[in-house]
């Protein structure tokens, strides 16, 4: 009898009634995002359009007004071509592959 009545506990109270953790389907990502890249690249220019226009939360460096921000791409990149976007550390280069994780992760 024990054992049937573990067997009808997942039909009537579902995961999150049982004290287990459910993921969630979209996750906010906890990642740390930050682009790097110069307001006259045109490759740049749509990157930075829909990061603004859809409110994300990545963090925007522009390198050409700031010196510091293109030695930190390079150091952290690896080299200073923009748009640069870094997740957590890896670095995205190419605007359409940037494109693509802010597709597939917002």
């Amino acid at each position: 009898m024990r054992k049937f009545l573990l067997l009808l506990v997942p039909l009537f109270f579902p995961p999150s009634l049982q004290g287990e953790v459910e993921t969630p389907t979209f996750q906010v990502k906890s990642e740390q995002l930050v682009l790097y890249y110069m307001p006259s690249c045109p490759y740049c220019k749509p990157v930075v359009a829909k990061i603004k226009r859809e409110n994300l939360p990545i963090t925007l460096k522009n390198v050409s007004a700031n010196s510091a921000y293109r030695k930190e791409l390079v150091a952290k990149g690896g080299k200073a071509q923009v748009p640069c976007l870094l997740v957590n550390g890896r670095a995205i280069y190419e605007s359409d592959d940037i494109m693509d994780y802010l597709d597939k992760n917002f």
